[in-house]
C-alpha cells in the first residue's frame, strides 16, 4: 500500500493537468499566422519597387524601414503584424517559449530601426534581428504536432542558411539581401506549418498532461495509455 502510494504521489507531483486554450483562441491564432507572412511578403516587396535606388540583392528588409524611407511605416507595420501572429501562436499553442522569444524580439526590431547616426541604436536593432532568427529557426525543433518532420525539415534549412552565414561574413560577401530573403521565407513558411498543425493539435486535446520536463501529452494519449 505505501509503494503504490508513493507511486500515485509522485505521479501527481509532476504532471499537472492544463486545460488547452478555448477553441476560437486557437483557431484565430492559427489563422492569423498563415495569412500575416504572405502579407508582410507582399508590403516589404511594394516597399522595395517603391523606394528609389534599393537594391533587394544587396540590401536587407531593414533598409527599407530606415527613417526617411517612402514605406518605412508600411513595413514596420508588417514586421508587427508577424511579431503579433507568433505572440498569438505562442499563447495558444505548447511550446511555446521559442515563439514568443521570436515575437518579442521582432516587435524590437520594428520599434528600434536601423540608424547611421546611433551606433547603439543599429546594434540593439541588429541584436534582435540575430535573436529573432536564432529562436525561429530552433523553434521547429521543440514541435510536438503530428507531421512536425516538416517543419523541423524547415528548420534544419535555417540552421543551413545561419552556418552559410557564419562562413560568409569574413569573405566580403555582399548580397545580404538576397541571403536575408531566403532566410525569410523558409521562416515565414515553417511559421505557417507550425501555425497549420498547432491549432489542429489545440483544437483536438482538451487538455494536456505537462511533465516536470516541460513536455506535452495529449490528454486523450494518456487515457488511451492507462485504458
Amino acid at each position: 500500500m505505501a509503494t503504490v502510494l508513493k507511486t500515485v504521489i509522485g505521479a501527481s507531483q509532476s504532471r499537472v493537468q492544463i486545460p488547452a486554450p478555448p477553441p476560437f483562441a486557437a483557431s484565430l491564432a492559427g489563422w492569423l499566422a498563415l495569412i500575416a507572412p504572405p502579407i508582410a511578403a507582399i508590403i516589404v516587396t511594394v516597399a522595395g519597387v517603391l523606394t528609389p535606388g534599393y537594391d533587394p540583392i544587396t540590401r536587407t528588409v531593414s533598409r527599407l524601414a530606415e527613417s526617411g524611407r517612402p514605406a518605412a511605416i508600411e513595413v514596420g507595420l508588417a514586421v508587427y503584424l508577424v511579431a503579433f501572429a507568433l505572440l498569438m501562436l505562442a499563447v495558444s499553442t505548447r511550446p511555446r517559449g521559442l515563439l514568443a522569444v521570436a515575437g518579442c524580439a521582432l516587435v524590437v526590431v520594428a520599434s528600434v530601426h536601423l540608424d547611421p547616426t546611433s551606433t547603439a541604436t543599429t546594434a540593439l536593432h541588429r541584436l534582435a534581428s540575430g535573436v529573432a532568427m536564432l529562436a525561429l529557426a530552433a523553434a521547429p525543433f521543440r514541435f510536438a504536432a503530428a507531421r512536425a518532420r516538416y517543419s523541423r525539415a524547415l528548420g534544419v534549412a535555417m540552421i543551413g542558411l545561419l552556418v552559410i552565414a557564419v562562413v560568409l561574413v569574413p569573405t566580403g560577401f555582399s548580397a545580404w539581401g538576397l541571403w536575408e530573403r531566403a532566410f525569410l521565407f523558409i521562416a515565414m513558411a515553417s511559421i505557417m506549418v507550425m501555425s497549420r498543425f498547432s491549432a489542429d493539435e489545440a483544437m483536438r486535446a482538451p487538455a494536456a498532461i505537462v511533465s516536470r520536463s516541460g513536455s506535452y501529452t495529449p490528454l486523450s494519449s494518456v487515457t488511451r495509455a492507462n485504458a
